[in-house]
């Protein structure tokens, strides 16, 4: 077999003798071309103990959230993109059974019925009989798979069905990871929203501070003016908010299969600050199980083994098919009026067809399939590093993100802090109100900051989720982080007592 394996690499296009051809070709399996691509030993965003990955199917549960739980269970009932992926699940079998069909013989049921009759005499009947006959019978037809094509187009409908149910995994994958980052943005949104009219509230209040002390002729107009449109530039981006919670709330809408504008109950009742997870480090396993964790790249590695294996299919019609037929059956006959039944008949035939001349069509439909195989090696071999890039990028953002969540946490514990102070300084009469409400303000930007910071770091962790093909397995149970922001400010401080 060894042998016939190296042979068969070597074969040009051409005639071959029919014995020959029929003893190589019929051994002959496809083996689709490997990628060429240099996969490193490990990534270089990666910790140095990368682990075993895994790929759970439930992978958004590491953020121990029951809201996106239910959310991302409706989005896979439901979602059309899903629903779609499942029919292409259904037409590969269907091609499957079809390409199979044509390994075994076709069998047909054939009947007919036919009275002749005429009005001549007797004497005239016996060169012009009346003949009433009726036939039954079957027949047989095969197209005898001596050099393999059939077999290649089995195994080609094969490796697209094995391709389609890749694709049902990474759509579950995609619908999955966007329901959970438009959940995770609309949460963003909500809660910066809530902080934004806290600074609003102090804006305004500053605002007509400000005005009143003008009045009383201890504040000049560029204050006043300074104060409106500081308290307008804040109002300008509560639209921009309103918009983002508009948007998402719409695009959940259609992920879970309904109508945007429809009521989802599993947003009813969050709170108005998130806990925002930590999932911890990621155990992303080496670049070379991306290969078998990925549904898309084993998607790609399942088309071009389809497309090497109708490489295949193409290349057999350079040679010559054999094709085997029978008919069997009984008729009831009857001549005039003479009964003759039963007859019996029969007809077995075989018959080859060769090609001699096609005008280049036969090697013109190898070439083009040549290329075709080519264009999956490609496009495999771009997604390969694709997929290695995507891991990376997401690695280095989801630990610049901590770094910088890290960073904004102190600065909002620090502006807090200082808001503290400067409460326990206007109490004292140490300092004015328009003194106070610039630290209120300052530490309410701090935690909205935050905010967007925690939300970007969920944002980054789900794409990598999605990156290593569903997650991983987690080296300990994951933690949660306090409420999104540090305490809020202390009651309107204009009622505290000077």
């Amino acid at each position: 077999m060894g042998n016939a394996m190296t042979i068969c690499k070597s074969l040009s296009p051409g005639f071959l003798p029919l014995l020959t051809s029929g003893l190589l070709l019929a051994g002959c399996a496809a083996t689709p071309p490997a990628p060429q691509v240099s996969l490193p030993a490990g990534y270089a965003g990666a910790a140095s103990s990368t682990g075993q990955a895994v790929a759970p199917a439930d992978w958004w549960q590491v953020f121990h959230d029951p809201a996106l739980d239910r959310l991302i269970a409706r989005g896979l009932a439901d979602n059309h993109d899903a629903r779609l992926a499942l029919t292409r699940v259904q037409l590969a079998r269907a091609g499957v059974t079809a390409s199979g069909s044509r390994l075994l013989p076709t069998l047909a049921a054939t009947g007919s019925y036919s009275d002749q009759r005429s009005g001549l005499p007797p004497l005239y009947k016996n060169g012009e009989p009346d003949v009433q006959a009726g036939r039954l019978g079957a027949e047989l037809n095969w197209e005898l798979d001596l050099f393999g094509a059939a077999r290649a187009a089995r195994r080609a409908a094969k490796h697209d069905l094995l391709a389609a149910e890749a694709g049902v995994e990474g759509t579950r994958l995609l619908v999955s990871g966007e329901v959970a980052r438009q959940y995770y943005t609309l949460r963003g949104a909500g809660e910066r929203l809530t902080l934004l009219d806290g600074i609003l509230e102090t804006l305004r209040k500053t605002e007509a501070l400000t005005r009143k002390r003008e009045a009383a002729g201890l504040s000049s107009p560029l204050d006043v003016e300074l104060a409106s449109g500081e308290r307008a530039n804040a109002e300008a981006l509560r639209p921009q908010l309103q918009t983002l919670v508009t948007a998402t709330r719409a695009r959940l809408a259609v992920l879970l299969g309904v109508s945007p504008g429809q009521p989802l109950p599993e947003l009813d009742d969050l709170p108005a600050a998130s806990a925002w997870p930590d999932t911890g480090a990621p155990a992303t396993g080496q670049p070379a199980d991306l290969l078998a964790r990925r549904p898309d790249l084993r998607a790609a590695g399942e088309q071009l083994a389809a497309e090497s294996e109708r490489l295949r299919e193409a290349r057999a019609s350079y040679l010559p098919k054999v094709f085997l037929s029978a008919v069997f059956g009984g008729q009831d006959l009857t001549i005039n009026q003479i009964g003759l039944s039963p007859v019996r008949y029969s007809n077995v035939a075989a018959a080859f067809s060769a090609p001699l001349f096609s005008a280049g069509r036969i090697r013109a439909g190898v070439e083009a399939q040549g290329a075709r195989e080519q264009q999956a090696l490609i496009g495999y071999e771009k997604l390969i590093l694709t997929a290695i890039e995507e891991v990376e990028v997401s690695l280095a953002a989801v630990a610049d993100e901590r770094h910088r969540g890290e960073l904004l946490a102190d600065a909002a514990r620090d502006r807090h802090r200082a808001l503290t102070r400067g409460e326990s300084l206007y109490r004292a009469g140490q300092i004015d109100l328009l003194q106070l409400q610039t630290l209120q303000r300052a530490a309410l930007a701090a935690d909205q900051t935050l905010v967007e910071s925690r939300t970007q770091r969920a944002l980054s962790t789900i794409r990598l989720h999605q990156a290593l093909g569903g997650g991983w397995q987690q080296p300990a149970a994951p933690a949660a982080e306090s409420s999104a922001t540090p305490a809020a400010p202390s009651a309107d401080p204009m009622s505290t007592p000077t």
